[in-house]
């Protein structure tokens, strides 16, 4: 980007510039991932206390009109969800095609590292982002590409929620102890 738009671009983002057809276009963004997910949820056990984070917490910033995040964190559920319907499978891909893959996969997991770093992520969301990046790389070691790439761009996509407010987060559910 040439010095004098990016000068620009940057000016808008720390002046708060707002568009307003942005609100409208991410609570459309949130509608289409919630149905996304709400298909997706019955053949997603394995991750459904994840799902069940990520979607009430989504609502809670949509009934607040947060509706950037909202969508973000539906767009992360969606991506779980099918990294979970894709883990158990490896697949065999040329190599041109996997030199490909990997070179996505690892832009990836830089951006969600870089934006999660710089920005006041919530804590649950961040160990979230942590094991989903952890489950992209082992399903990418055994060579299981398409879920590595759906962790990694949930990881990616829960990266870009850092304007939450905490006090929207679900209470954490009581942990059941085991007595001996």
């Amino acid at each position: 980007m040439p010095p004098k738009k990016a000068a620009k671009k940057s000016a808008k983002k720390a002046a708060g510039h707002h568009d307003p057809h942005k609100a409208g276009k991410d609570a459309r963004r949130t509608f289409e991932h919630l149905g996304r997910v709400q298909a997706l949820s019955s053949l997603t056990a394995k991750e459904s206390e994840s799902l069940t984070l990520l979607t009430k917490t989504a609502d809670a910033a949509y009934q607040v009109q947060q509706y950037k995040e909202s969508a973000d964190l539906l767009r992360a559920a969606e991506h779980l969800s099918f990294a979970v319907l894709h883990l158990e499978a490896s697949e065999s891909v040329s190599a041109d095609l996997k030199k490909v893959i990997q070179e996505e996969f690892e832009h990836l997991i830089e951006r969600s590292v870089e934006h999660s770093s710089d920005r006041d992520v919530p804590m649950v969301l961040l160990a979230l982002l942590a094991r989903m990046t952890l489950d992209a790389k082992a399903a990418m070691r055994r060579g299981s590409y398409r879920s590595a790439s759906e962790f990694a761009r949930g990881a990616e996509a829960l990266s870009h929620v850092h304007h939450l407010d905490a006090n929207l987060l679900p209470a954490p559910t009581p942990q059941k102890h085991l007595r001996a």
